[in-house]
């Protein structure tokens, strides 16, 4: 009898790591619309998650979402806290020293976002307040490059936040990915976009993995392979973004 209930308890032991092992663990910050948000009933919402939840349905895995600090995202796959990564994450040369990328899934350029007819184009910027979001590459392309020009740089935990400041005038512009500012014009006629100043901090977006979990890495590049060949993919770009396209 107790060897039988043993055997049972071992085989339910088994199910049960089965069953987790299907289960991808994703960090992300949620205040970045329309990539990743939290909507009225604290659900993740926004591209991103759209993305993950289809890809993870194409190779036959479950995924979890985990609200994170930006600054805290790497480092919690990198020591294993988390599976996997993904927040409009710049796949840039100094992350990749950290940890591993798919392939890129969104390419990306950086704008200026500011209140309308307040300035004409970025070069009128110099000496001003920039707000960016903090731990992001933007954050430090603005310290490398603008900083020694004579602008402040200041970071705010979440772009709503400097979108705040902005409105009140106490920033003169926001450095900021170019979906993003498109979404926050869409609600706001007051905000416009510099048509100068673009620029692209890396080479595209991508989920960021731990650099020991290869097989990860290529379900996740699969899933996305899928997405891209059965039209998926383009759907998901043509609800958030309009007719961008992507490779």
């Amino acid at each position: 009898m107790l060897k039988a209930m043993l055997r049972a308890a071992a085989v339910l032991l088994l199910v049960g790591s089965a069953h987790a092992s299907d289960l991808i663990r994703f960090a992300t910050e949620a205040s970045y619309p329309p990539f990743e948000y939290l909507d009225e009933n604290q659900e993740f919402q926004g591209f991103d998650i759209e993305l993950v939840k289809a890809i993870c349905s194409a190779i036959d895995r479950q995924c979890s979402f985990y609200h994170q600090p930006l600054d805290s995202l790497l480092s919690s796959v990198e020591f294993g806290r988390y599976d996997a990564a993904i927040s409009a994450l710049d796949i840039t040369e100094k992350r990749l020293r950290q940890v591993a990328f798919t392939q890129a899934y969104l390419e990306n350029q950086s704008v200026f976002l500011v209140v309308k007819d307040s300035f004409k184009n970025a070069r009128e910027l110099r000496d001003k307040v920039l707000a960016v979001q903090n731990g992001t590459s933007h954050q430090r392309h603005l310290i490398e490059k603008y900083a020694p020009r004579g602008n402040i740089v200041v970071p705010f935990s979440s772009y709503q936040s400097s979108i705040d400041k902005l409105r009140e005038r106490q920033v003169d512009a926001i450095f900021i990915d170019q979906a993003v500012a498109a979404y926050w014009v869409a609600l706001d006629p007051e905000l416009e976009i510099l048509a100068d100043g673009k620029v692209e901090l890396g080479s595209g977006l991508g989920i960021a993995v731990a650099k020991t979990n290869v097989e990860l890495i290529e379900q996740l590049d699969q899933g996305l392979a899928i997405l891209k060949s059965n039209g998926v993919y383009q759907q998901l770009i043509d609800s958030y973004f309009g007719n961008l396209e992507q490779d």
